[in-house]
């Protein structure tokens, strides 16, 4: 997909799929400057985190499918402005009628950033992010079916650095899946990340 085919999906989603409050709010936090933003060198560093995931709202595609637990593992650096964050968030439905089969979706993202320091060493951080759901959906033991589709994702929450450079996170994030009737899901996670400084090597090839 061409860069002006993804802007032109965000943008949709941005106007159209989530509540307008919500997109102001999002919208309006990445465009305000952030220290952190400014002062980072791009690349100098990388944040590598895992997540506890839990599925919280309910719909009509719940009807049909009950959430398990997930997980969501991630990847985030210093960009020219903000920061980039790759990652990847697998979370299991399991079926609740007969002749519905159950399914995981594997969502590969690449997202972009800012975080603000509210107090002490407590970070506050936005994303919004664009990626690939890769669902699969199990037919019967040893043979399953797989679909991808578009996805898109706003996330919110808090950092705090207890150890060193282990630091616990809680965030929140909507996920917009662009099957043929959205499906549209909410997650809470909580976690740790380990931050270290971007071997060099890395570094040059990232640049």
């Amino acid at each position: 997909m061409e860069r002006k085919e993804i802007l032109i999906v965000v943008k949709k989603f941005l106007l159209i799929s989530i509540s307008p409050p919500l997109t102001v709010i999002t919208v309006l936090l990445l465009m305000v400057d952030s220290p952190q933003a400014q002062s980072r060198e791009a690349f100098d560093s990388l944040e590598i985190g895992v997540q506890y995931v839990v599925n919280t709202n309910r719909n009509v595609f719940h009807d049909f499918w009950a959430p398990g637990r997930g997980i969501d593992a991630f990847i985030e650096t210093p960009f020219y402005y903000g920061a980039v964050q790759a990652g990847l968030h697998a979370f299991p439905f399991y079926s609740r009628e007969s002749g519905v089969p159950d399914f995981q979706i594997v969502f590969i993202y690449l997202k972009w950033g800012q975080r603000w320091t509210l107090l002490n060493k407590l970070d506050w951080f936005n994303h919004i992010g664009v990626g690939s759901n890769i669902m699969i959906f199990e037919k019967e033991p040893g043979h399953a079916r797989h679909e991808s589709e578009l996805g898109v994702s706003l996330n919110s929450g808090v950092s705090y650095p207890f150890y060193r450079n282990i630091a616990i996170n809680l965030s929140g994030s909507y996920n917009i899946i662009f099957t043929r009737k959205r499906i549209k899901l909410a997650f809470v996670s909580a976690g740790m990340s380990y931050s270290l400084s971007t071997p060099g090597w890395l570094k040059a090839f990232l640049e």
